[in-house]
């Protein structure tokens, strides 16, 4: 299926050649996986197959870019939340927003995450998401009422269930992230057996 263009492949300039190939590969990859052929992206996105390797050096290069254009993007959500006074109210807020945020597309940045994690920007991008995640987290750690065992992987994991229970049920998201969050508050962790 090719994404109608308003402007020509010939008439764009790198950068928008750059952002067109990205959002074709985004819903291709979305719709059909990353098994999706270089020649089927490049027809959705309405250039030739060369057009896409001057972009791209190859198709790893191709899906790292993507997974990091999502990094930036939720990296961006994260860095939104105004800071309130109230650091569980706006680790709540981050939460929410990052949920609310994903676009049809995260599934697929899984395992494009899988297959591209130990290239040096994905690596960096994910650091970045991290600290920003941290960042809000602190705002509770200092007030207080974030659990104390609290780390970014527990909201990675939090993100992971969710993404599993809507899966598992319409609604089980929202569900599931609710109960997860509040686990989350301080004074509800539990001693370890």
């Amino acid at each position: 299926m090719k994404v109608p263009h308003e402007v020509a492949w010939a008439d764009l300039d790198a950068s928008s050649k750059r952002e067109r190939l990205l959002a074709a590969a985004r819903e291709l990859f979305s719709r059909e996986g990353l098994g999706a052929s270089m020649p089927a992206l490049a027809a959705a996105a309405g250039a030739g197959v060369g057009s896409v390797y001057r972009q791209f050096a190859d198709k790893d290069d191709l899906v790292a870019a993507l997974v990091v254009q999502r990094l930036t993007e939720v990296g961006e959500t994260i860095r939104a939340v105004p800071a309130t006074g109230d650091g569980f109210a706006d680790l709540t807020a981050m939460i929410w927003a990052v949920i609310d945020a994903k676009d049809g597309c995260d599934e697929i940045m899984i395992e494009a995450i899988a297959v591209t994690g130990s290239r040096r920007d994905v690596i960096d991008a994910r650091a970045l998401v991290a600290h920003a995640m941290d960042d809000v987290m602190d705002r509770a750690r200092v007030q207080g009422t974030l659990r104390p065992d609290a780390e970014v992987q527990d909201l990675r994991l939090l993100f992971t269930a969710v993404r599993a229970a809507e899966a598992h049920a319409t609604g089980g998201g929202r569900r599931i992230a609710l109960l997860l969050i509040d686990g989350l508050r301080a004074g509800l962790e539990r001693e370890s057996a």
